[in-house]
């Protein structure tokens, strides 16, 4: 029998209520490990990663850094030039911006195989990502059956729900 104007299964947007209720954001990856976020009203807030915050405090509390980098730690965008970490924790502690946009669409891609209605699914770029970049990650997505995409590319507005923060570390002198 062949389903007519229904979707049984769905991939619900989870950014905002997985922020609220403190749990996993569905099939997306951190969006990073230290971030600034804004309420329709404007009102700013900061979220860390609990278990990041918690391997840097085993760090501290380790004395195998210093106040400074402790701070510089907790800001981090991303970990995975640091030396400051083993490759196990490289590894648990990917966000958006280390992978590229087209295994990002890999992972969308998957998951609407089984999926009624599109995917919900954030693809991050650099705000480096040029126009052909874009239209790449379109076409490509469209290639693996994609029902939709959504592309933010990082810093393409003046005002952003979630951004990293202002004094974001790349944590390349690590």
């Amino acid at each position: 029998m062949k389903l007519r104007n229904v979707s049984i299964t769905t991939v619900a947007p989870t950014g905002t209520t997985s922020i609220i209720a403190n749990t996993s954001a569905g099939i997306e990856p951190l969006f990073a490990l230290s971030y600034a976020g804004k309420t329709m009203e404007g009102r700013e807030y900061t979220i860390t990663n609990p278990d990041f915050e918690h391997e840097i405090n085993l760090l501290k509390e380790n004395s195998k850094v210093d106040d400074a980098t402790f701070r510089k730690l907790l800001n981090a965008s991303s970990i995975k030039n640091s030396d400051a970490f083993n490759d196990e924790l490289k590894r648990v502690f990917v966000t958006s911006m280390d992978i590229h946009y087209k295994w990002h669409i890999k992972i969308q891609a998957e998951f609407q195989k089984y999926i009624d209605s599109a995917i919900s699914k954030t693809i991050n770029m650099h705000n480096s990502a040029t126009q052909t970049d874009i239209a790449d990650a379109l076409f490509y997505a469209h290639e693996l059956k994609c029902k939709g995409l959504t592309i933010y590319r990082d810093r393409s507005r003046e005002d952003q729900v979630l951004e990293l923060k202002k004094t974001q570390t790349k944590l390349d002198s690590f």
